[in-house]
């Protein structure tokens, strides 16, 4: 995180597809929870891809989608779309959800929503914070949401392959 948040960190930008990062994602963490559904969905008829470095963008992508599998009850959502000049990846699940008034603070670090520090709530407090940063670095952009499932959605921008060039 620190590193991240210094600014040093040198960004070797390729195009890449969301699907693949998503699916070899997938394969790695869904053993943790296998009973989830895990529904991959991807609109327009066009790829996915994104101008990004891949090892923050795999960092991102598999922060995000171990917090939907840590939260869900039954089921996980990864949309992908391209609006405009950019690729949105919403991953949302049907867990508690993230009440209003900490959707901002869960992208600080060392925030969690269950201020219990009970080790079952989740982590440390850095893996959003991280996500957020990551983001940044790309010039996209985070927003936390409800989900059609009624629980977390976080809707990420990242720069369009196509755009970058």
């Amino acid at each position: 995180y620190n590193r991240l948040q210094s600014g040093s960190v040198a960004l070797n930008l390729q195009e890449i597809s969301v699907r693949a990062v998503v699916e070899e994602v997938i394969k790695r963490l869904h053993d943790f929870r296998p009973e989830i559904e895990i529904d991959l969905r991807f609109g327009n008829n066009q790829p996915c891809l994104v101008a990004a470095d891949m090892l923050l963008f795999r960092r991102a992508i598999q922060n995000l989608v171990a917090n939907a599998l840590r939260f869900a009850k039954k089921q996980v959502i990864i949309d992908c779309y391209r609006l405009d000049d950019a690729t949105i990846v919403e991953i949302g699940d049907d867990g508690p959800g993230i009440p209003i008034e900490s959707r901002e603070l869960v992208m600080k670090p060392f925030y969690r929503v269950d201020q219990s520090g009970s080790k079952e709530s989740g982590g440390a407090g850095l893996g959003l914070a991280i996500v957020d940063q990551i983001i940044g670095l790309h010039r996209g952009a985070i927003k936390v949401d409800i989900s059609k499932q009624g629980g977390a959605l976080f809707i990420t921008r990242w720069p369009d392959a196509k755009s970058a060039e």
